[in-house]
C-alpha cells in the first residue's frame, strides 16, 4: 500500500469513513523522500508522534525507533493505525487529544516506561501547531527535541531575530533554541494547502526546568512589551503602569529590536 499516493489516501479515507480535519488545518505529507529526510534528524530510540494520521511518518519511524508512541485523536485513524501496526511490538497508540496528553505527559512516561531521552515528532495541524510546540516545551518530562512541520511563516516567526523579533519567537526562544531544517513546497501535501511549510527542530535549553518555573512571569512581562509592537518599550511600560528601572537605550527601542537574552535580562531586573 502506497501511503504517499493521493489516490491511495482517498481510497483509505473512503474505506474508513474519515477525512482530513479542515478545522485543524490537517494535511498529509505525500513525498516519501521528505518524510525520510525528516526522520533522518531523529536520534532518540523513543519517539512520541503527535498526530499519526494514516501513518505516513509513523511507518518509517517504527523501523528506526525502539519505542514509538502515537497520539491520534480521530477514532477512524486510530483503528487504521492499529491494523497497520498490529504486528509491531514497539508501537503504541494513544487515542486522545494531543493537547490534553501533552499536559499530562508524565502519565504517558510512567505508563510506557520512558526513562531516558525521547523526541516529539509530527506533521502538526496548522491551526494548533504553536500550542502543541508550547505544551511540548512545558511538558514534564521534557523532550530532547521537537522535530515538526508547520507553516513556513510560523516557522520563520519562531526563529526570528531582531529587528523582526515577535511575541511567538519570544515564547519559544525563552525556553529553547529553534532552527529551520528544511522548507517544504505546498505541492508535497494532500489536500494541497495554500502555503508552504517548513521542518523545525526545537531544542530545549539546558536549564529548561528553571525556565519553565519562571515562564508565566516572563511571558506576562513580554506580553506588555509586545502589546503595541510599533511603539517603544517606554510607551508600553507607561501604558501598563509598570514602575521598573530600565536602561535608557532599551527604553527608546521597540520590543522587536531586542535580542531574546536582553529581554530576559530586562525581565530579571523586574524580579529584584
Amino acid at each position: 500500500m502506497d501511503l504517499y499516493s493521493p489516490k491511495t489516501i482517498k481510497h483509505v479515507l473512503k474505506e474508513i469513513k474519515a477525512a482530513p480535519l479542515k478545522t485543524f488545518g490537517q494535511n498529509f505529507l505525500i513525498n516519501k523522500a521528505i518524510v525520510e529526510k525528516m526522520i533522518s534528524f531523529v536520534d532518540c530510540d523513543t519517539v512520541i508522534e503527535v498526530g499519526g494520521g494514516l501513518g505516513q511518518i509513523s511507518l518509517p519511524l517504527s523501523h528506526k525507533t525502539k519505542k514509538l508512541i502515537i497520539i491520534e485523536k480521530d477514532k477512524a485513524f486510530c483503528d487504521f493505525l492499529r491494523k497497520l501496526f498490529q504486528k509491531n511490538k514497539n508501537v503504541y497508540i494513544i487515542e486522545d487529544d494531543c493537547l490534553e496528553v501533552l499536559k499530562n505527559l508524565n502519565q504517558v512516561a510512567e505508563k510506557y516506561k520512558i526513562g531516558g531521552d525521547f523526541e516529539i515528532v509530527g506533521n502538526l495541524p496548522y491551526n494548533i501547531a504553536t500550542k502543541i510546540i508550547e505544551l511540548s516545551l512545558l511538558a514534564s518530562p521534557t523532550p530532547k527535541s521537537i522535530i515538526a512541520t508547520t507553516q513556513k511563516e510560523v516557522a520563520q516567526r519562531i526563529v526570528a531575530k531582531p529587528p523582526k523579533m515577535n511575541y511567538l519567537a519570544c515564547k519559544v526562544q525563552y525556553l529553547a533554541k529553534p532552527k529551520i531544517l528544511l522548507y517544504i513546497s505546498k505541492n508535497n501535501f494532500w489536500p494541497k494547502p495554500k502555503i508552504d511549510s517548513a521542518i523545525l527542530k526545537i531544542t530545549p535549553k539546558k536549564n529548561i526546568e528553571k525556565l519553565k518555573k519562571d515562564y508565566t512571569s516572563f511571558i506576562d512581562f513580554a506580553k506588555i512589551l509586545y502589546s503595541h509592537p510599533r511603539k517603544t518599550i517606554r510607551h508600553n511600560l507607561k501604558l501598563s503602569k509598570m514602575n521598573i528601572k530600565i536602561e535608557e537605550n532599551f527604553l527608546k527601542k521597540r520590543a522587536e529590536q531586542i535580542q531574546i537574552q536582553d529581554l530576559i535580562n530586562l525581565w530579571e531586573n523586574t524580579q529584584e
